[in-house]
C-alpha cells in the first residue's frame, strides 16, 4: 500500500520513519542543498537508505573515474546568459585551464594566465587543441558549434566525458536534467570543484603574437602591436573575414569585449560602428 502526501520535505516533521527516501533531481534546485540533506536525513529510519540523483551526483563519477585533468570551454550563450560571473567564480575555484570559440571571445578574462586560446575545432593552435579535446572530462558552458567556429564541425568532443551546460539544462554525458538554469548549474559545479580541490597542473598560458623578424611588415606584426595597444575594459568589433580571423587570437586586457559574426559570416556587420 503506497499513500501520497502532497506536501514539500520541508513541510514534514523528523519522521524518522521511512527505510528508504528517494531525492531525484531536486538538489541543485534548492537555495541551500546542506539543508535539504539534513531534511532528507530526518525523514530515515536508523539504518535506512538515502537514493539521490542530481547534477552534482553525476558529476562526482567523472572525477572517481580518474577523469582528471578537467577543462572549460565556453561560448557566446554563457554571455548572453550573464553568465560571467559565475564561469570566473569556477574557472577560479578549481584552478582550471580553459578556452572560448570566436563567438564567445572575452566571455572569460583572457588575461588570466590559464586561458589557453580560442578553440577552433581541428584548425586550433594544437596546445589549445589538445587542453580541449584530451582534456579528461569537458565542462562546456553555452556552446553551440557551428560551421564557421569549428572549421567546418572539425571538433573532436567526446560526449561521454562532457558536463554540457545550456542555458535551460545540463548533461553530463547522456543524463539530461532539466530545468536547470544555467547560472544555477554553474554555481553547483562551483561547489563541487571546490570541494574536490583545484586541478593540479598548469597549462602552458597563451602564445603572443611574435614578428617574423625579417623586416617584411606580416599580419602577425600587425596583431601584436594591437595586443599591445589594447587596454583594460576596451571593446572590439571585428569585421568578418580578414580582420575577424586575426583578431579572434588576440589576447584581450581584463574587462575587454569583443564583438564579431562568426555564425552567420555577415561582411558589412561592423559598420554600425
Amino acid at each position: 500500500r503506497a499513500h501520497l502526501l502532497p506536501l514539500g520535505i520541508e513541510q514534514l516533521p523528523a519522521l524518522e520513519a521511512f527505510d528508504t527516501v528517494f531525492s531525484m533531481g531536486v538538489l541543485y534546485h534548492r537555495r541551500s542543498p546542506l539543508d535539504h540533506l539534513w531534511q532528507l536525513k530526518d525523514q530515515l529510519a536508523p539504518g535506512g537508505e538515502l537514493v539521490l540523483e542530481t547534477l552534482g551526483h553525476q558529476v562526482l563519477a567523472y572525477d572517481s573515474a580518474g577523469w582528471d585533468p578537467v577543462a572549460l570551454l565556453a561560448d557566446f550563450l554563457a554571455d548572453r546568459h550573464g553568465a560571467r560571473g559565475e564561469l570566473t567564480e569556477l574557472i577560479a575555484a578549481g584552478e582550471l585551464p580553459h578556452a572560448t570559440l570566436s563567438l564567445g571571445k572575452s566571455a572569460v578574462d583572457e588575461s588570466d594566465p590559464r586561458f589557453l586560446g580560442v578553440y577552433a575545432g581541428g584548425a586550433s593552435d594544437e596546445r589549445v587543441r589538445a587542453g580541449v579535446e584530451d582534456s579528461g572530462a569537458l565542462i562546456s558552458a553555452g556552446v553551440v558549434f557551428s560551421d564557421n567556429t569549428t572549421a567546418g564541425f572539425s571538433q573532436r568532443i567526446d560526449a561521454e566525458r562532457t558536463v554540457d551546460v545550456q542555458p535551460f539544462a545540463a548533461r553530463v554525458g547522456q543524463r539530461r536534467f532539466a530545468p536547470l538554469p544555467m547560472r544555477d548549474a554553474l554555481a553547483a559545479l562551483t561547489r563541487l570543484v571546490r570541494e574536490l580541490g583545484p586541478w593540479p597542473g598548469r597549462p602552458q598560458p597563451m602564445a603572443t603574437a611574435e614578428p617574423a623578424g625579417d623586416g617584411v611588415l606580416q599580419q602577425v606584426d600587425l596583431w601584436r602591436e594591437v595586443e599591445r595597444f589594447l587596454r583594460p575594459d576596451d571593446i572590439v568589433v571585428a569585421e568578418q573575414g580578414t580582420s575577424f580571423f586575426g583578431a579572434q587570437n588576440v589576447r584581450l586586457p581584463a574587462g575587454a569585449t569583443f564583438i564579431g559574426q562568426p555564425l552567420w559570416g555577415s561582411i558589412g556587420y561592423t559598420l554600425p560602428a
